[in-house]
């Protein structure tokens, strides 16, 4: 899913730096400019374990918790890779939801999943903020949907 302003040239390379990151990254952010855009590549344990570490105790010490949600709001491009292989519970959906609030309509991103829409709640604990998330996701964006046999499935048979 390709949401918000930030748009390839298929021409320029963007779309194999992308493919070439997704294999290359597996499992960290990776930070990369393209141009004049700053964009993060995370996947989702990742992205979520590092916020779970910077939830508060107490309320005034919620500003590691502020920053983590910054570091993820800020790029022009933030690319997830992989999200629904693990359920995000209440506390990973919430703050997923939060990211994608404050990306929406300012910022770009870019959800992979293997997981149609229909299945979201099974992911983002119930279909209230599945379906909040997926209408910011959704709004104004192209949604490809790629089919086809398995690459991975493809190069284990050999």
């Amino acid at each position: 899913m390709v949401n918000g302003r930030f748009s390839f040239d298929q021409h320029s390379g963007n779309s194999w730096h992308f493919f070439m990151f997704s294999r290359l990254c597996w499992g960290s952010n990776v930070n990369l400019s393209v141009g004049f855009f700053y964009v993060l590549f995370a996947c989702p344990q990742s992205l979520f374990q590092s916020l779970f570490q910077s939830l508060p105790q107490s309320l005034p010490q919620s500003l590691p918790l502020l920053k983590k949600i910054k570091h993820y709001t800020t790029p022009d491009l933030l690319v997830c890779d992989e999200i629904g292989y693990l359920p995000l519970g209440r506390q990973g959906s919430n703050l997923f939801f939060q990211i994608i609030s404050e990306r929406h309509q300012n910022k770009s991103t870019i959800i992979t999943t293997n997981l149609p829409f229909a299945d979201w709640g099974n992911i983002f604990d119930g279909t209230t903020v599945a379906t909040a998330i997926a209408d910011r996701l959704v709004y104004n964006s192209e949604i490809l949907i790629l089919e086809g046999p398995s690459y991975r499935k493809k190069i284990s048979e050999r």
